[in-house]
């Protein structure tokens, strides 16, 4: 069976409007999902979570943002992968992180950044139409965050 192991962002905002989470549009998928991705065998789900986040945003733990030292969730679970056309047994790690006030310019007016209503990721669409990953709103609801 393929395995699939990878570390993902659990970054939160909470306004009057309600919580908002960060995403990133995957190409891959077609859908925004959480800022992650695949571990590396040589690598920890943390390190994994760094790499990424500075891969993805430019985002620097310690600088810009702050990943917290213990993961908010470890989940295992098999499911079936659309993109590989396979069941998976996944191992996913979901960090907080906290972005810093320098953060935010450097992030910018990237489009492929997007705040993401609990609605939006709940209907799996954004509001001008785009999708958003229905992998978004398990992986928020299996790590049991309210």
């Amino acid at each position: 069976m393929r395995r699939s192991e990878a570390s993902l962002a659990l970054v939160r905002r909470i306004g009057v409007d309600g919580s908002r989470w960060l995403a990133l549009w995957n190409v891959r998928w077609d859908a925004f999902h959480l800022v992650g991705g695949h571990r590396r065998p040589d690598e920890g789900f943390r390190d994994c979570l760094v790499r990424e986040i500075y891969e993805e945003l430019g985002l620097r733990d310690g600088l810009d943002c702050r990943v917290e030292p213990v993961p908010q969730a470890h989940l295992a679970y098999t499911a079936w992968s659309n993109h590989a056309r396979a069941e998976t047994d996944y191992t996913m790690e979901l960090y907080t992180v906290t972005l810093e006030d320098r953060a935010e310019p450097i992030l910018g007016d990237n489009p492929a950044v997007r705040w993401l209503t609990e609605s939006e990721i709940q209907y799996e669409r954004c509001r001008d139409g785009r999708p958003v990953s229905p992998t978004m709103g398990f992986l928020i609801a299996k790590a049991g965050i309210e």
